[in-house]
């Protein structure tokens, strides 16, 4: 095998790369080699109730938000960075960003 420069991917990442999953495990073959991931907790009416918009809903849930702590949990400017990194990522130009003090009411 030719250096690779210390560069070593494996088809499991090449496809995780390849087909745009933000996790390996979304890419892996076997199933029963999958942990089972548990049912979201967290539903469009209790995000409603936080003040969240209704079309920022799928963004928070594509960032793997499952439960209202995990939300509260988490710091006010890295929710804002990954809503918007998210909301680009998904091409959802239609979509308005939200502001920093609406995400920052989201976790009061």
């Amino acid at each position: 095998m030719p250096p690779t420069a210390g560069l070593g991917v494996g088809i499991d990442r090449l496809c995780m790369i390849m087909t745009n999953q933000p996790s390996i495990q979304d890419v892996l073959f076997f199933p029963q080699m999958k942990p089972e991931k548990p049912a979201t907790g967290f539903t469009a009416k209790e995000a409603e109730q936080l003040g969240i918009r209704s079309e920022l809903f799928p963004i928070i849930q594509k960032l793997g938000i499952q439960s209202v702590e995990q939300l509260k949990s988490m710091k006010a400017s890295k929710l804002f960075n990954d809503v918007c990194g998210m909301r680009k990522k998904m091409k959802l130009e239609d979509v308005k960003n939200p502001t920093q003090e609406e995400v920052e009411g989201w976790l009061r």
